[in-house]
């Protein structure tokens, strides 16, 4: 039903989609992974009452092709359209799978969102941190908090609750940010990492 095909950007900075009827089918043109998502979004709500959500979804499509009936454009006036903030990451997406992850990445595209905030995989980052100030490893992951808490700590409130973390947990958390940043990568999001915020432990002894 669909030719989808990424173009340059008219202004600089700013992302557009055009849906178009071509060769019997629709046409969707973007500068972007995430604005030919957003025109492809626009064209399942519109035009065959398909809506996707992060919870539910209807997603019965018409029998047949429904055409357009002009060309349509649509032009973000934002450059950055931005999305998550730690608590969402700590309280919602602790134990998100690739799966759940893939299902939300989709939803943001299809939304527009084009710069992501992902904390995944940090619990490593921190433990080679640790370890190369003289933390033994041990000592590294008790001193991060469990899975539920991870906000709290990478605001610098917060140490050594609900912890340990298991050994299993953190090479699967570091193996799923890789994924999810190829995949963030590959719709044309840009992704925001963690930065180091000056934070140490407070049993750190110089």
């Amino acid at each position: 039903w669909f030719e989808f095909e990424q173009v340059p950007q008219i202004e600089k900075g700013k992302d557009f989609y055009r849906i178009s009827n071509h060769n019997g089918k629709i046409k969707i043109e973007g500068t972007s992974g995430v604005a030919i998502a957003s025109g492809l979004n626009y064209y399942y709500k519109y035009y065959c009452n398909v809506n996707i959500t992060e919870v539910a979804n209807q997603i019965k499509m018409p029998e047949k092709l429904i055409p357009v009936e002009n060309t349509i454009q649509k032009e973000s006036p934002y450059k950055v359209r931005y999305a998550f903030n730690y608590c969402t990451l700590s309280y919602t997406f602790p134990y998100y799978d690739l799966e759940d992850w893939q299902h939300e990445l989709d939803w943001l595209a299809l939304n527009g969102v084009n710069l992501v905030l992902d904390t995944t995989g940090q619990e490593a980052v921190w433990i080679e941190f640790l370890r190369s100030i003289g933390y033994s490893t041990d000592d590294a992951k008790a001193w991060l908090t469990g899975p539920a808490y991870t906000a709290w700590q990478f605001m610098s409130n917060m140490e050594n609750y609900g912890g340990p973390i298991h050994d299993q947990y953190v090479l699967d958390r570091l193996a799923l940010a890789r994924k999810n940043q190829r995949l963030m990568r590959t719709l044309g999001m840009d992704v925001v990492l963690q930065g180091y915020a000056g934070m140490i432990p407070s049993d750190y002894n110089t």
